[in-house]
């Protein structure tokens, strides 16, 4: 099982490619500067300077990113693999896609989608 603080990292990494994939994206997105690093150094687990340890996300800030990003309140700390949204891939871990980079989730999009012509399954958006 996940710790909170994993669940939590994992859930910033999808709101970051849901706004554009980096985390200057979700700054903007969430009204701060461009040039503020607290997503990326939660998200890259950076070490803070007094404590050692690596910065994590707390209640008050998932709280308002929930709210920020039209999310219900806890979506934040629910394990993506736990969660009640349908999942048709029972040997993939969807937590793992969920959190891939931008461009890795671009070329993946892309090979689904060659199979699938390839099988002559039509998957494409309307």
């Amino acid at each position: 099982m996940k710790t909170v603080e994993e669940v939590r990292r994992i859930r910033l990494k999808m709101l970051v490619n849901e706004v554009g994939g980096r985390a200057v994206d979700l700054n903007r997105a969430t009204k701060k500067i461009d040039r503020d690093s607290t997503y990326s150094q939660i998200l890259n687990q950076s070490l803070g300077s007094k404590t050692g340890k690596p910065k994590q996300m707390g209640s008050p800030l998932a709280r308002e990113l929930e709210e920020l990003r039209d999310k219900e309140v806890g979506w934040m700390d629910t394990d993506p693999d736990l969660s009640d949204d349908a999942w048709p891939f029972p040997r993939i871990q969807k937590s793992k896609i969920l959190s891939l980079d931008r461009q890795e989730i671009v070329r993946l999009e892309a090979a689904i989608q060659a199979i699938a012509r390839e099988m002559k399954i039509d998957i494409e958006k309307a």
